[in-house]
């Protein structure tokens, strides 16, 4: 429990009740204990072979590809705060982030910006 904010502990733990945590890739309840993946999902991630100079930590597929169509084309925007944090400690520490420009007609569609989310 936090000691800054007790209440917060008490909020959160009503709205998983309300609103049960669900695997960010395939949508089922989570278990207690897990973040945003359900233990199906997890070890479905691959990671990247390793590299002199990595550009990916995981290979796209699997739940990885699932959870960010979910997020890009979904709407699910709850995503953003778990992939950055997620994704933040796979780059070196002189590695930035790349962004590729969506076009005007995706951010339409879409109603925001992927990546400044993150």
């Amino acid at each position: 429990m936090s000691r800054t904010r007790p209440w917060r502990d008490g909020v959160h733990a009503a709205l998983d009740w309300l609103f049960p945590p669900r695997c960010a890739a395939c949508d089922e309840p989570l278990s207690p204990g897990q973040r945003w993946l359900c233990a199906a999902c997890a070890p479905g991630l691959t990671p990247a072979p390793p590299a002199r100079d990595p550009t990916a930590g995981f290979l796209y597929g699997g739940p990885l590809a699932a959870v960010l169509r979910r997020y890009k084309y979904g709407g699910r925007l709850d995503l953003a705060r778990p992939l950055g944090h997620w994704l933040a400690p796979l780059l070196p520490a002189h590695a930035a982030w790349v962004p590729v420009p969506s076009s005007r007609a995706a951010l339409r569609r879409r109603g925001f910006d992927p990546l400044r989310l993150l």
